[in-house]
């Protein structure tokens, strides 16, 4: 979060003529968010990134060829079993530098819940559906997990209403959990996990995030006994050995609000599913342009002067609460790693968030400590440091609302104990 771990990056892979040498086999693949920062890297690095066709087609003949790539999250979480082939055994080793926590977790199939999959077939698998898979022999229990049956009938090269599901099952672990409503010797649903296979086809892994532990990554390294992994923090641009916990630069520049635009609403995705009527919406909506009245003083502002964000589905509604609460400005709430919207001086947080309750359970029911607290906090900081305060340079002040109580009173205590230590940092400075 402004820390300069990408700068740090580009610096260590540039700096490293083992990726570059023709007598080495060493190259790296780097794995980032979004198009921009793709951009960014092939300027200032010698990496290529697949652009025409079938993207992951065209991956498979980079790593072929030994090519230095950079690709987007999106890309990597199609990689399959040819990849995965291709980087264990081909010619050359690959390190992988993925920034941000890569997608371990992967959604829940059953549980007659809302989808993870954006697939209609995957998201809409419910607790029959996953009885009727178990019990037709598509689906076998092998430990602790279930896997896809190769023996089965259903395993033909033919098209069927299963594949999205034998293709996922190539590259995740499928985790039971719960107990079955129609019956009790089935799971409930399904936990999917990344495989680690993916991590370990390459030589080293670096994983590029803040509040990385006790993060969902540091739950999977504890599922999988995942022990062989060193920390590392940043001093001047560059890696430096050893875990160091660090506040972000700037936070005396951040104004939480305290006062009359707070709502007394849940904001939990429940709450919106529950509550979301026109009506409600319409009133947030007009609450946050008030709010942003009273945060620039009742002036004029720019669109581009704030950012706000709710869960997807809900934004037009609270959008029409007023004309001049701009759509436009609606950034997803799990957003992570652009600097789009750094010009922005105003955050408006609209969500109360939890970890998904099963994958909650499924850890809990391991003896895996998932804290939901830190991962709330963790997702608000993600959001708020989209704004301006990730421009350690500029002395802009940036106004925070966060409606919801217990988002609120979070994200309070943070802010107060980092100012108090930057407060004492530079005390002892002087």
């Amino acid at each position: 979060m402004g820390s300069g771990k990408t700068t740090a990056a580009i610096n260590y892979i540039n700096s490293m003529e083992k990726y570059y040498s023709q007598d080495s086999n060493n190259r790296v693949i780097v794995c980032v968010p979004y198009i921009e920062q793709i951009e960014r890297w092939c300027k200032n690095t010698k990496l290529k990134s697949p652009k025409k066709g079938i993207k992951l087609d065209q991956l498979k003949k980079f790593i072929a060829n030994g090519e230095n790539i950079v690709i987007s999250h999106a890309l990597f979480n199609m990689f399959d079993k040819e990849i995965i082939e291709l980087l264990t055994h081909g010619k050359y080793k690959y390190d992988l530098f993925h920034d941000e926590q890569p997608q371990l977790f992967r959604g829940v199939i059953g549980g007659d819940r809302s989808g993870d999959f954006n697939d209609s077939i995957l998201d809409n698998l419910g607790q029959f559906d996953l009885l009727n898979l178990i019990n037709s022999g598509i689906l076998v229990k092998e430990q602790d997990k279930f896997i896809w049956n190769e023996q089965s009938l259903y395993n033909s090269e033919k098209k069927g209403v299963f594949n999205p599901l034998k293709s996922m099952c190539s590259v995740v672990d499928l985790y039971y959990y719960g107990t079955n409503k129609f019956d009790k010797s089935c799971p409930a649903c399904l936990i999917l996990f990344t495989k680690p296979e993916i991590f370990n086809a390459f030589n080293n892994v670096w994983i590029l995030s803040y509040m990385l532990k006790n993060s969902i990554v540091d739950c999977y390294f504890t599922l999988y006994s995942i022990s062989d992994f060193e920390y590392y923090h940043i001093e001047d641009y560059q890696f430096k050995e050893g875990y160091k916990f660090e506040y972000p630069k700037g936070l005396n520049r951040i104004l939480l609000h305290q006062g009359k635009y707070n709502l007394d609403y849940g904001f939990s995705k429940n709450w919106y599913y529950q509550n979301g009527k026109d009506e409600v919406l319409h009133d947030i909506g007009k609450c946050c342009y008030n709010y942003l009245r009273f945060a620039f003083g009742k002036s004029s502002w720019k669109s581009s002067d704030y950012i706000w964000t709710t869960f997807s589905g809900y934004e037009v509604g609270i959008a029409k609460g007023n004309k001049n609460f701009s759509k436009t400005r609606f950034v997803p709430c799990n957003t992570k790693a652009t600097n789009e919207y750094k010009g922005a001086t105003a955050a408006i947080y609209l969500c109360n968030r939890y970890p998904n309750v099963m994958l909650q359970g499924f850890f809990n029911a391991k003896g895996i400590n998932f804290d939901e607290k830190l991962f709330a906090l963790s997702e608000l900081l993600q959001f708020i440091f989209r704004t301006n305060i990730r421009e350690v340079e500029s002395e802009k002040l940036i106004n925070v609302l966060v409606p919801n109580k217990r988002m609120r009173e979070l994200f309070a205590d943070w802010l107060k104990s980092g100012k108090d230590e930057q407060y004492l940092a530079e005390k002892n400075a002087a």
